[in-house]
C-alpha cells in the first residue's frame, strides 16, 4: 500500500531534508519525506549488523502549513522523474 501510514510502517528509515522548491526550483514549499528500506548482513551475535543496501520505497510531499492536506505520495520511479537520478542515488548510497 502506498499510503503515508503504510510507508511509515514498512520503512526502516525516514529522511526529511528538503522542500520541493529547494530541489527543483519554483515556489512549492511542500516538505519531502523519503521512506527507505534497508538490507543488512548479520555479522553475528557479538558484532551486530552491517548495512549493505538501501532502497527508496516511497516519497511523500507534505504541506506543513496545512495539517489537513493529504500528502502526495510518489513511488521510486515517480520521484526519480521529478527530482532526478542523482537524488535517488544519493539516498540509496551506502557508506
Amino acid at each position: 500500500s502506498m499510503t503515508f501510514s503504510a510507508l511509515s510502517a514498512r520503512a526502516d528509515a525516514v529522511n526529511t531534508d528538503y522542500t520541493v522548491a529547494e530541489l527543483i526550483g519554483g515556489d512549492d514549499l511542500r516538505e519531502i519525506i523519503v521512506f527507505l528500506r534497508h538490507e543488512q548482513d548479520d555479522l553475528g551475535e557479538d558484532y551486530g549488523y552491517r548495512l549493505v543496501a538501501k532502497e527508496v520505497i516511497g516519497v511523500a510531499l507534505c504541506d506543513v502549513d496545512d495539517p489537513y492536506a493529504m500528502p502526495e505520495i510518489l513511488d521510486r520511479d515517480q520521484a526519480w522523474e521529478l527530482f532526478g537520478q542523482q537524488f535517488i542515488e544519493d539516498l540509496e548510497g551506502v557508506e
